[in-house]
């Protein structure tokens, strides 16, 4: 009995490993699906596309930095410093991190690394330069060293362009200098016109909180 060739195929493909039979994605297809399931909040699932995007092409900045995004989102900053790190080693350009991985250091309270980026400011755009100057505020604030953080911030309000780094500075600043009313009210705003912008919305508790604690 002769077995056709086309139906013997089918019989080893099917015998195969999924990965070895089915054609394989592209990073950029893999991305894009992560971006969908990220929008179902499936995240699980997301990280599981994105990692075989860096599987496939390891040393590719763009799955790593999604996923370093992925890892920001749910609070988990040590593994968003890694991808970050990784993201600064294969493009050698620290502005491609700036300023998730401020924001990974954050989490962690990482204090150091935030007043560290400072002496690497040269190298950052202007955004990137106003978010350098806010989170390294932070660092001093945990620090309580107000003098050095008002220096970070008035840094960061000198800047002629305006981006939501440079509002949450100005938040900052009223609140080193006791005007809660003001830093709320800067908070409230931000929040408002940036509700996915965790920072400001993990300030605006503070400060709320700040204030319920007077009373």
């Amino acid at each position: 009995m002769k077995i056709n060739i086309l139906s013997l195929s089918l019989v080893i493909c099917l015998t195969c490993s999924l990965s070895a039979c089915s054609p394989q994605k592209s990073t950029a297809e893999y991305i894009k699906e992560a971006e969908q399931y990220v929008a179902n909040d499936e995240v699980n699932a997301a990280v599981i596309s994105l990692k075989s995007a860096i599987q496939q092409a390891p040393k590719k900045v763009a799955p790593r930095k999604a996923l370093a995004n992925i890892y920001l989102n749910i609070g988990m900053g040590a593994e968003a410093e890694k991808e970050f790190l990784r993201v600064i080693e294969y493009s050698g350009e620290l502005n491609n991190a700036v300023p998730g991985i401020l924001q990974a250091y954050e989490l962690q309270g990482k204090s150091d690394e935030l007043i560290e980026i400072l002496a690497s400011i040269s190298e950052l755009s202007a955004e990137n330069q106003i978010a350098a100057y806010v989170y390294s505020s932070i660092g001093y604030i945990a620090k309580n060293d107000v003098v050095s953080a008002n220096v970070s911030l008035e840094s960061a309000l000198e800047f002629s362009s305006d981006n939501i780094y440079k509002e949450l500075g100005r938040a900052y600043f009223e609140l080193n200098k006791q005007n809660i009313s003001a830093a709320i009210t800067v908070a409230e705003n931000l929040v408002a016109n940036h509700p996915s912008f965790s920072e400001a919305t993990f300030l605006l508790a503070q400060l709320k909180l700040m204030v319920k604690a007077r009373y």
